[in-house]
């Protein structure tokens, strides 16, 4: 859902480099609105929220309400934040890692598909695999050609460019594809169980024959071949 901006601006003399309180309060209020603890606030994201303000007042504010314990600074990614979770149990802040990572790579602001998880994770999560592994394979439009590696905690996450622009009409044929290009790796089922697996999974695109076409020829031609013999885009283009 898109965050909603319910604020007044304030014009702003910065010639102290100090942060006054008239541009603090409607940042916060902001924050407060928008976020639930725990889940980050991207301070690039505040902006282009507040293109009336500078960014370096921006920084300072917030590092002023971090200083307040009126938001926590993550101390695992740079330029990151979040309220405090009142009810946690355990003394030490934490961030919603896994929001951090959809917020950025996997959804835009709209609530947009615009990125996809593959490997070891999505085989375990349909029921190919048993595997599991701290090392997230993810493709998102929100990245440029050249490859990117986060790291958070004991996790990693690998971010590149997708082969075509990703979609909330065609990421799971992505995932698809790419598990059925690296089938023996991710599979411990027999084709023809995997084929049963795939078609639930894919049973509820609306693609036609040519979409699936056009998205399916950005592969290897040997997956290409192995897709069209498991006649698992039937599934998609029969209703």
């Amino acid at each position: 859902m898109e965050k909603v901006l319910q604020m007044v601006y304030y014009d702003v003399d910065e010639g102290d480099g100090s942060v006054p309180t008239n541009i603090k309060s409607p940042i916060y209020l902001y924050i407060k609105n928008n976020f639930q603890p725990d889940d980050p606030i991207v301070q690039t994201e505040l902006y282009t929220i507040f293109d009336n303000i500078k960014s370096a007042t921006i920084r300072q504010t917030l590092i002023r309400l971090s200083e307040e314990d009126k938001i926590v600074k993550s101390d695992k990614i740079q330029g990151v934040y979040f309220l405090s979770n009142p009810n946690r149990i355990l003394d030490n802040h934490t961030l919603n890692f896994k929001k951090y990572i959809e917020q950025k790579f996997l959804k835009d602001s709209n609530g947009e598909v615009i990125g996809y998880e593959s490997g070891f994770n999505i085989a375990n999560q349909l029921g190919l695999t048993t595997q599991v592994t701290n090392v997230s394979y993810i493709y998102s439009n929100a990245v440029a050609d050249k490859l990117r590696e986060v790291r958070i905690s004991n996790r990693r996450f690998v971010i590149n460019s997708p082969r075509i622009t990703v979609t909330s009409k065609n990421y799971k044929l992505l995932q698809v594809l790419d598990l059925i290009g690296n089938f023996k790796r991710y599979s411990e089922h027999s084709i023809e169980d995997a084929r049963i697996i795939f078609e639930k999974y894919l049973s509820d695109l609306k693609l036609d024959k040519t979409e699936i076409n056009e998205v399916v020829e950005h592969y290897p031609l040997k997956t290409q071949l192995d897709f069209y013999k498991m006649e698992v885009d039937h599934v998609i283009t029969s209703r």
